[in-house]
């Protein structure tokens, strides 16, 4: 979510990150937990109600309301609560998952419900050969 209502003016593009004077980067950890000009991060892990961005984002204001509304990335009431959920839960940051190196699985072993599907095809074949040479031995 906040790399898409944040992350133009937040985010890794220099070019268009904000504030021009002090830019906020949101998309590396280190600095979205930096201390910025007022001395507290714009994130308080686990301190939804005292961390700056949930200030902006239920700001009334629209001189200070986050995303700004010339953004047209206005956010609904359960993102703004997922958001806060996420910082009360620790804030934790994880890598985009297409920088993360695929690990290979091992192939699990045969589960139950394909064993027993296997057991009664091997019953089913042991009944027709059974079958077969009752025949051929009647004639």
């Amino acid at each position: 979510m906040l790399s898409e209502k944040c992350y133009h003016c937040h985010g890794p593009d220099s070019g268009t990150r904000q504030p021009k004077k002090a830019p906020l980067r949101l998309d590396i950890e280190e600095f979205a937990f930096e201390n910025r000009e007022n001395g507290k991060p714009v994130i308080i892990k686990g301190k939804p109600a005292d961390s700056y961005l949930v200030e902006l984002i239920h700001s009334d204001d629209p001189e200070v309301v986050m995303p700004p509304p010339e953004s047209h990335h206005s956010m609904s009431a359960r993102e703004i609560a997922l958001i806060e959920k996420w910082i009360e839960q620790g804030a934790e940051y994880q890598q985009h998952w297409s920088f993360i190196k695929p690990e290979k699985l091992p192939v699990p072993l045969q589960s139950a419900v394909i064993a027993s599907e296997c057991h009664f095809i091997v019953l089913l074949v042991n009944a027709a050969v059974t079958e077969a040479a009752n025949v051929d031995a009647a004639l």
